[in-house]
């Protein structure tokens, strides 16, 4: 029988939300090309940082990634998003200049509702593991199980 490892499940759980987030971010640059909102955002710089959070989450789906990048990454995506659907939200842009707009407030409201998910769900996790731990005989921490 083999050890329950709950690391196991918190990186599931953010794979999961992280593949949302993917779908989501996918939607919102075919949305972002299609008035060409995108490639003025990469000319003037200012949709770089989610074009790398993007890429960034694809190595968090391959499974290869430790706690503190899961929760960097989960971190900077929410800023991220509270800050698009903020901007998107204000008198900054138009409903007029864009024909998406509030397609693109929603979507970005949603990546901030999954980027705290998946932020709450990897802190209560570490908490409860974190909480299981005790001492072994050797000095290394183990985890207790039932």
């Amino acid at each position: 029988m083999e050890d329950y490892d709950p690391w196991q499940d918190i990186v599931r759980n953010a794979c999961w939300l992280a593949a949302l987030m993917q779908v989501k971010d996918t939607i919102n640059i075919v949305l972002l090309l299609c008035d060409g909102s995108l490639f003025f955002g990469i000319l003037f710089g200012f949709g770089v940082p989610g074009l790398v959070l993007y890429a960034l989450r694809w190595r968090q789906l391959r499974r290869r990634v430790g706690r503190g990048f899961i929760l960097l990454l989960a971190s900077l995506s929410l800023s991220h998003e509270v800050f698009w659907a903020q901007f998107f939200q204000k008198d900054a842009v138009s409903a007029d200049s864009m024909a998406n707009v509030g397609l693109l407030i929603a979507l970005y409201w949603l990546g901030t509702a999954l980027c705290a998910l998946q932020l709450i769900s990897v802190l209560i996790s570490c908490t409860v593991s974190d909480f299981h731990k005790v001492p072994s005989a050797s000095g290394e921490n183990q985890l207790l199980h039932e």
